[in-house]
């Protein structure tokens, strides 16, 4: 498209507004029909049916107004980062002697100088103007995007780390009743032992079920109060005998087995539950149906200290339940039903609820999210060059100090404060100032476990001791509201982490292995293999964590590997070819032109006739030469040729590689071909001496 500007020409220039767009854009509408026999099903809920939809829209458009304004605009659905998806740059360039040399809007980039540090990624404008030899550039722009230095020692890799307090784990460790939850500062009072009396013994765990898959699967109801003594959020409920975490803490589980036996018919949960005076659902129950039990390798459980922490993030609005049994000083308790305690699965289980649908802190077991947890972003960590350092922004130096900035407290760091510094590198109670690493406990699978429920809390409340001071200093929002809420109160918010570890990074944007799995069954037709696993992607569901992949998924260092290791196998072949003819002459055969090499390098020969053969034998049993007549050179000539080939061979033996082999010699085949040579070698050897004995006896006869 183009046409003339007429006598704003004299303004942009000549050549008119031309606009140029190109592109595709594509739509997919498809559906998905599932039927389901299991008898533990509802005819309704057999068949289910969606829609799926899906999008393609890759576009571009170019325009130009005279010789002095481009414009640029793309768009691609496809675009592997979200700050390519969308592109979109307006730019006017001036004359030679116009002040104005430059204006450009949308996505703009600021120069790199020796004093200033460019940009990438740059969402606004930028203007470049000169004032005789006064050169301006100003950029006012938005980034969208984030630069980060690794720096690699050994092998490994050291990275550097910095949050607020607030940011710890949510919705993602959990204690499994309060009775664990008051016993847990004193326990990890006493690392690195913990004498707790406590083992986890049985545990299930149930969560709501979004994906579609109907295996391993139960209707429940969680009850808020149920195993609970000393907090019971709801006061129709009444004490028990048993002062632990148990189903006989209180009344409410007796009651629901006796009275409300119908609640277990899932259709009459709801009318029977809310007949009950004060009782609420979604605040005092949860009622699921078709909930999903969780696998082993979908959490791990402290069993010593009571606590679950699961291996993906649960949503808002999801609903976490448990039946554990456990022993507590020799004696057995459980709290929950399990699945095998009622065989019939059309009766509902009652188990306890750690998170409700509506996770408020007003909930009753609001207290059982742990609040303490952080993460490094990390798989693995080691324990050398780990460090960890509590910092505060002190009002008066404007700067983050490591101890609460009061006169009598300026001598103890916040790390000791928090008892995360009363070991020493031996683990003996010595305070070294530095972070008490105890895998496991303080520190397991990259995340930071501090010894205390609330540390900014109540925790450093007692330890101040003063109410104006505890005012003043303790964060107590961070854990009787929510981490939204608690991320607007600036004047409490001045808790610091950093640091830094050596290890691996994990993926962030990785998805929660029970929603990719369902993903990868719809996308099979939810078919299973005769080993069990969902069709082509079985890898991915075998039960073996989120960081394993089947064989066609292999990441490109382990493809880059591959080749690397076809490359030296190929090499090995050619040089068997070249010291092939030494040894040969050495034991006076004839010269083959195919060679014989080992199962892994999988060679193709042409024989002599040129017809290519394929020759493939197991290691180790099939020889690599074949004896032939003695040939009938002079003896004189067949030394020197062997002493010149010999020496050639053992040169090459030694280390004359190619460079891009760094592997050892039994790696690349070289080594392997060398000893079957040599074994070769003495077996003729031995063969030749048998002869001469059978000559000599022959002659004296």
């Amino acid at each position: 498209m183009q046409f003339d500007l007429g006598p704003a020409e004299k303004i942009f220039g000549p050549g008119g507004v031309r606009i140029k767009t190109q592109g595709s854009a594509e739509l997919k509408i498809g559906g998905n029909l599932k039927k389901t026999d299991n008898p533990s099903l509802s005819e309704n809920r057999r068949k289910t049916f969606g829609f799926d939809f899906e999008e393609k829209i890759n576009m571009s458009m170019n325009g130009s107004v005279g010789d002095k304004i481009n414009m640029n605009l793309n768009y691609n659905t496809d675009a592997t980062f979200d700050f390519d998806a969308q592109s979109m740059k307006l730019r006017y360039e001036g004359k030679e002697d116009e002040i104005i040399k430059l204006i450009e809007g949308g996505n703009v980039s600021l120069p790199t100088t020796s004093l200033i540090k460019g940009a990438s990624s740059l969402f606004g404008l930028r203007a470049d103007l000169q004032f005789g030899k006064l050169k301006l550039q100003t950029v006012v722009s938005q980034k969208k995007s984030a630069s980060k230095s690794v720096s690699s020692k050994g092998g490994t890799q050291t990275h550097n780390y910095e949050f607020s307090a607030t940011e710890y784990e949510e919705n993602r460790h959990f204690f499994l009743a309060h009775f664990f939850r008051e016993h847990y500062d004193q326990n990890m009072s006493k690392l690195p032992t913990v004498m707790s009396g406590v083992t986890i013994k049985r545990i299930e765990l149930w969560v709501t079920n979004k994906t579609g898959s109907y295996e391993s699967n139960r209707n429940i109801v969680a009850f808020t109060d149920l195993g609970e003594h000393d907090h019971i959020s709801n006061p129709i409920w009444s004490k028990g005998n048993v002062q632990v975490a148990a189903n006989a803490a209180n009344t409410l589980y007796s009651t629901m087995t006796t009275q409300h036996a119908a609640a277990r018919d899932i259709s009459q949960t709801s009318s029977d539950l809310d007949a009950i005076a004060g009782f609420e659902g979604s605040v005092d129950y949860e009622k699921l149906q078709s909930a999903r039990l969780l696998s082993s390798s979908e959490y791990t459980v402290n069993n010593s200290l009571g606590y679950v922490s699961l291996n993906f993030t649960l949503q808002p609005d999801e609903v976490l339940a448990v039946a554990f049994e456990y022993t507590y000083n020799g004696t057995t308790y459980q709290v929950g039903e399990f699945s095998a305690d009622l065989t019939d699965n059309t009766q509902a289980l009652f188990v306890k609820a750690l998170k409700n649908t509506s996770n408020t802190p007003q909930m009753g077991n609001w207290d059982l999210m742990m609040k303490n947890v952080y993460s490094l972003g990390a798989t693995t960590t080691q324990k050398d060059k780990f460090k960890l350092d509590i910092q505060y922004q002190s009002d008066s130096a404007g700067v983050y100090v490591s101890y609460i900035p009061e006169a009598k407290y300026k001598n103890t760091k916040l790390l000791r404060v928090m008892n995360l510094d009363r070991l020493d590198a031996n683990n003996r109670p010595n305070p070294n100032g530095q972070f008490d690493y105890v895998e496991g406990y303080t520190i397991n699978k990259g995340r930071i476990y501090f010894p205390v429920t609330e540390p900014f809390g109540s925790h450093l409340r007692q330890y101040l001791n003063d109410e104006a001071l505890a005012e003043k200093y303790c964060f107590d929002a961070l854990y009787d509201s929510t981490k939204t809420m608690a991320k607007q109160i600036a004047e409490k918010n001045k808790f610091l982490l950093s640091g830094e570890y050596k290890g691996k990074q994990r993926c962030r944007n990785q998805p929660r292995r029970h929603e990719r799995a369902a993903r990868l069954r719809d996308r099979n037709g939810g078919r299973r293999d005769a080993d069990g696993k969902h069709g082509l992607y079985g890898g991915l569901l075998d039960g073996r964590g989120d960081h394993h992949q089947p064989k066609h998924h292999r990441c490109r260092h382990e493809r880059e590997r591959g080749l690397r290791k076809q490359r030296q196998l190929r090499h090995a072949a050619q040089n068997a070819r070249r010291i092939q003819p030494a040894i040969r002459r050495e034991q006076g055969l004839h010269v083959r032109r195919n060679v014989h090499v080992p199962e892994r390098t999988a060679a193709h020969h042409k024989s002599k006739h040129g017809r290519r053969t394929f020759e493939k034998h197991p290691v180790g049993r099939q020889p690599l030469v074949e004896e032939r007549k003695p040939m009938a050179d002079q003896p004189d000539r067949q030394n020197t040729a062997h002493r010149r080939d010999r020496a050639f061979a053992n040169q090459l033996y030694r280390g004359v590689r190619p460079t891009h082999c760094r592997a050892k010699q039994e790696d690349t085949g070289v080594g392997f071909l060398h000893r079957r040579l040599r074994e070769h070698e003495k077996r003729h050897q031995r063969d030749a001496a048998h002869q001469l004995d059978d000559f000599q006896r022959a002659v004296r006869l």
